[in-house]
């Protein structure tokens, strides 16, 4: 296999391996501090109009908003990666790098690698406090000064990785790669926080 199948695989994998810590991290640290927060929000807000809350409606209710974080979490990463591909691939043609989409797509997978171990690092720290306050205050994630100096470092450490393999594979410049996967993990850290 050359270079480039190796780096694409990878990139896959890298993909699915985040995927499945996203939906870890959310079912067993995100979600058990989150839906009491918000299912007493439901809870007042269906009482204060008058509404008989049973037992039986709030765990419907929480288990279907589970299933909507849970998928949308995952959903959302891939439609994110379509996106910071198709962003990646538009800029490195504007900086001459002749790159396709399924190269620019299933390489930039293997930014996932940096993805796993920043998901770790806020899911078992104190940083997984500012996630869920923002979430149950409604907030951007991006509002948070710890979260978003972990996810420019993120981006900052990806491009650097995604640089090397984009410069090894389409024999460019390292800066000439640099500067455009910058841009487009950035673009890729807002759209994964709105989404």
């Amino acid at each position: 296999m050359d270079t480039r199948t190796v780096l694409r695989v990878s990139g896959f994998v890298g993909f699915i391996i985040l995927a499945v810590t996203t939906y870890f991290i959310t079912t067993y640290f995100v979600l058990p501090r989150v839906m009491p927060i918000v299912i007493h929000e439901v809870e007042s807000s269906l009482e204060s109009e008058g509404v008989t809350v049973t037992p039986s409606m709030l765990s419907s209710i929480e288990s279907t908003m589970s299933f909507a974080i849970i998928v949308g979490s995952t959903v959302g990463l891939f439609v994110g990666w379509l996106i910071m591909s198709a962003v990646m691939m538009g800029l490195l043609r504007v900086f001459r790098v002749g790159a396709r989409f399924l190269d620019t797509w299933l390489i930039s997978g293997n930014y996932f690698y940096i993805g796993v171990i920043f998901s770790a690092i806020t899911a078992l720290t104190p940083l997984l406090n500012y996630e869920v306050n923002a979430i149950a205050a409604h907030k951007s994630v991006l509002l948070m000064p710890p979260l978003l100096g972990l996810n420019i470092a993120s981006a900052i450490i990806g491009s650097l990785l995604l640089a090397y393999l984009f410069s090894r594979v389409y024999n460019a410049g390292f800066v000439k790669t640099f500067v455009p996967i910058l841009i487009s993990l950035l673009i890729f850290i807002v759209i994964s926080v709105v989404i």
